[in-house]
């Protein structure tokens, strides 16, 4: 049992980095428990302290490690209470972040979205009226965050939505007015879930056949497009608002 006992004290004392000489043998089972719990106090409150960088909790890793842009990394720094993009952080940590809103910050302009599966638990993006993400594609792990109920990278600069996008089965809102999109992306008529589909001030000049397959749909907004037609399966809609204000569409 003392040997027990004095393997976990070593342990401890080392791990915790306290330079102690320390005479385990002559120590009785009373004094060994004491240092124990000594030492595991001082863990914590080194837990508690920006020393949390200095003992290397395993698999944490410096923010802007993972978030190679800066105002990406500053977003998660502030959401996370963070003082620097230099601190590191855990898997744990960013899977308490749920919300992406970077239009209430003042950062700049989003250029990579390196990084951004590790938000697991994302539940919405919402670029809206501030900042924007002036990347012309979204890279492949965006498509990973299948917790997404809401989508909105309206004024993004964003050219091409992947197929990938049929991948966010929970999507209910899907706001891309406002981007560089000159084709309807095909795959969100995959998405069963989606509500709200909002795609006015784009260069998209048709809407797919099966737009009518989107059964769960309530909201379309195509106004301010070059759309003058409408496919026959659209009329499958049970719309609660359409909007093809702008349009040739009579």
């Amino acid at each position: 049992m003392k040997r027990i006992l004095a393997v976990v004290v070593i342990w401890l004392v080392a791990w915790c980095g306290v330079a102690q000489a320390v005479e385990l043998d002559d120590m009785t089972i009373d004094e060994l428990i004491t240092l124990r719990d000594s030492v595991s106090t001082r863990i914590g409150e080194m837990l508690k302290t920006e020393d949390i960088q200095r003992i290397g909790i395993e698999g944490a890793i410096p923010i802007k490690e993972i978030f190679p842009d800066k105002a990406f990394a500053k977003f998660v720094r502030d959401t996370l209470g963070k003082i620097s993009i230099d601190q590191p952080v855990t898997q744990m940590e960013l899977d308490t972040i749920t919300s992406f809103m970077p239009a209430f910050l003042s950062d700049g302009d989003y250029t990579d979205f390196t990084g951004i599966g590790r938000l697991r638990n994302l539940d919405d993006i919402l670029f809206g009226n501030g900042r924007k993400y002036v990347g012309k594609t979204l890279p492949d792990e965006f498509y990973t965050l299948t917790a997404l109920t809401r989508l909105d990278l309206s004024g993004c600069q964003i050219e091409i939505i992947s197929d990938l996008i049929a991948n966010l089965q929970n999507l209910q809102s899907l706001d891309l007015s406002g981007t560089k999109l000159s084709e309807f992306p095909s795959a969100v008529c995959e998405i069963s879930s989606l509500k709200y589909l909002d795609i006015s001030r784009t260069n998209i000049s048709r809407l797919p056949d099966n737009i009518g397959s989107l059964s769960a749909l309530k909201t379309l907004d195509i106004s301010r497009t070059p759309i003058s037609t409408l496919p026959d399966s659209i009329y499958a809609l049970t719309l609660e608002k359409f909007d093809k204000t702008g349009t040739t569409i009579e």
